[in-house]
């Protein structure tokens, strides 16, 4: 807790790479006081002039968008050399973290609660770009960040678009650089990647992208390597709903396809009538839907009961700040500050330097008395990347809680710090879940314990633990990826099997099958038809045989009777036949130039053509290829799934294939 201007920081609630938020009271005149946010850019930057424009016209712009759905701009403002924006205050968590919280607990987020949160961000966005300055001149703003981060939903269940940093308007004081493509490669349109000119629909396209990964609970596109996604971005593809085999009415996914159109004229034209066909929906179909606030508090308890123990310690400090003067203010932080010290010492144990678990996340608690938490989800689920954020010392209190409520109890015995290899495990004391590694827990009874670790698509870790009481106890779990041994044989025998197009051995052989994810399997023998069999590892049994059907010989056709009798006739000793007149012959010339292919495959895939990557994706119904004959190889690297073929183009013409991947 500190002083900074007419506001008072009560703790830090998150810190990224740019700036910091903090939970704050605004402290006035005759009483006053409010909790409210300050975001604060950090030391290193407020010395770039770009940065502090862009932070200013993130200000500018927000300030004046007084909306129930957008996360209103209280207050700019330059303290002690740094500039800081205050902030209405939204106890809740943004729509990326409901989507890892779902996945962690094994839950869908339910359709209403996305058509819902989509909708009412879409209010907020429709509000943006419709706003209209003091000589009603539009100001055409385009918030060009519009991703699941950016969108936060309170624990009450409401919706508020935020982060207008990067947002282009008439009135923005700095200019975008020429060719610079803002935003996340995720959730760009197609015209942005192309670096054509674009307009608000953008932001529509953006929240397509948003309403699809809610329903589908992964990402619409998902690579480590931005210029692969940014060339999926160009070429406007994806997986349909019933492609990934997810349950979406018709009627609503309609919608979301055309939001993700890559031609802005066919997509929805304005974030209100994007927003206007949700609302229809839920009006029609799921009338008397449970509120937002519902499942949030289902799929959060643990932070919504740490909001409110957050807000009642600070409730008594609220009403000090009211009416106090800069000195009582500095009284009231001293002691507050003492109190936090002073909870500190008596919540971290004798090891602080290591973290303490709260709901699946490792609180690291510094000295000045905030917690820094870094969540640790699944890396598997969905492809979702790892996200950072800050909570208070009532968080260690409540892990310290759900340490007792797990039956572990008598101050002053042993610690048991628990770590994965990999990490992010989840982790299992006595068959009872903590949370995900690394864990901490204090104040362990003397004796053996038996502590557990799993991961999807591995073999769960398992350890008998010696505490002693009075030390420290450490152990590491190491899991290791699940494999599946599977004595292939083939009838008849000698085949080239191959896996995922590489080849393996010669059957009878030993496939070794690894993780969880499926293999194609092919099996070619000569004068034999080829084999072509998806194995899903911890479905397929431990002995595999593989049936071979010939290719049938195509017998020669018989002569005619006439023929036969020349044929077997005695020549004439004296003549001798003259030769057959050569047959009169008119050679056409072939059409000249190249071909074309169109392929299908699901799920889509990379295309490879004699074994160069062409750069395109399938769907495609024109790419271009010599004539000739060509090997096609279909990859979708995420899933391992291939298909490899051979297909014969003759000039100016087209050639359809379509795979089936799994």
């Amino acid at each position: 807790m500190q002083s900074f201007g007419r506001y008072v920081l009560l703790e830090l609630v998150a810190r990224g790479g740019m700036a910091e938020v903090w939970r704050a009271a605004a402290v006035g005149t005759a009483g006053f006081s409010r909790v409210l946010a300050v975001k604060r850019i950090l030391p290193h930057l407020a010395t770039q002039p770009n940065f502090v424009r862009m932070f200013v016209d993130e200000a500018k712009i927000a300030a004046v968008l007084n909306h129930p759905n957008v996360l209103q701009v209280l207050d700019l403002g330059q303290h002690g050399g740094q500039y800081f924006l205050a902030m209405e205050f939204v106890a809740g968590r943004p729509l990326s973290s409901v989507v890892t919280a779902s996945l962690q607990r094994g839950v869908r987020v339910p359709l209403p609660f996305c058509v819902q949160a989509v909708a009412q961000a879409l209010d907020g966005l429709s509000f943006a770009h419709e706003k209209r300055d003091s000589l009603d001149r539009p100001m055409k703003i385009i918030h060009r960040d519009v991703s699941p981060q950016n969108i936060m939903v309170g624990f009450d269940g409401t919706v508020k678009l935020a982060d207008f940093g990067i947002a282009k308007a008439a009135q923005r004081s700095s200019d975008t650089e020429v060719g610079a493509v803002k935003g996340k490669p995720g959730y760009l349109a197609p015209e942005q990647v192309r670096a054509d000119e674009f307009d608000q629909r953008i932001d529509i396209y953006a929240m397509g992208i948003v309403l699809y990964e809610l329903l589908a609970m992964q990402r619409m596109r998902r690579s480590a390597d931005d210029m692969k996604v940014l060339v999926e971005v160009m070429n406007g593809t994806y997986q349909r709903f019933d492609e990934l085999k997810v349950d979406v009415p018709a009627e609503l996914a309609a919608v979301v396809y055309q939001a993700l159109e890559a031609d802005p004229q066919a997509r929805w034209q304005t974030a209100a009538a994007f927003s206007k066909a949700l609302h229809d929906l839920l009006r029609r179909n799921v009338a008397g839907a449970p509120p937002l606030g519902e499942f949030m508090h289902h799929i959060f308890p643990d932070e919504v009961a740490a909001e409110h123990s957050a807000q009642q310690r600070y409730a008594k400090a609220m009403e000090n700040f009211a009416g106090a003067d800069a000195e009582e203010i500095s009284r009231i932080i001293q002691r507050e500050g003492l109190d936090a010290a002073d909870t500190a010492r008596r919540t971290r144990g004798p090891d602080a330097s290591q973290p303490t678990t709260l709901a699946g996340s490792s609180a690291l608690v510094t000295d000045a008395g905030d917690a820094v938490v870094e969540s640790h989800p699944d890396p598997r689920a969905a492809g979702l990347p790892r996200k950072r954020h800050l909570l208070g010392l009532l968080g260690v209190a409540a892990a310290l809680t759900a340490a007792a409520a797990a039956g572990l109890s008598g101050p002053g015995d042993g610690t048991l710090v628990i770590s994965s290899s990999p990490e992010g495990a989840r982790i299992t004391l006595g068959g009872k879940l903590l949370g995900v590694a690394p864990v901490v827990l204090e104040d362990v009874a003397p004796g053996e314990v038996v502590v557990e670790a799993a991961l999807p698509d591995m073999t769960p870790a398992r350890e008998v633990v010696s505490v002693l009481g009075g030390q420290t106890t450490r152990v590491t779990l190491s899991l290791k990826e699940r494999r599946v041994d599977v004595a292939l044989s083939t009838v008849p025998s000698g085949a080239v099997v191959k896996l995922d197009g590489e080849p393996v051995g010669f059957s009878p052989v030993a496939l070794h099958l690894v993780g969880a994810a499926p293999v194609l399997l092919t099996v070619e023998l000569e004068g034999h038809h080829a084999v072509e069999q998806l194995l899903v590892p911890t479905q397929t049994p431990p002995s595999l045989s593989v049936a071979l059907q010939r290719v049938p010989v195509a017998k020669p056709e018989r002569a005619a009777k006439g023929h036969r009798r020349i044929a077997h006739a005695a020549p004439s000793p004296k003549a001798t036949p003259a030769p057959a007149p050569a047959p009169s012959v008119t050679v056409e010339a072939a059409p000249s130039g190249p071909g074309f292919l169109a392929l299908q495959s699901k799920p889509w895939a990379k295309i490879f053509v004699d074994g160069a990557d062409t750069g395109r994706f399938t769907p495609i119904n024109n790419l271009k290829v010599p004539a000739g004959q060509h090997t096609v190889r279909l990859v979708n690297e995420e899933n391992r799934l291939s298909a490899e073929f051979t297909v014969d183009v003759a000039a100016g013409a087209t050639v359809k294939v379509a795979k089936n991947l799994n």
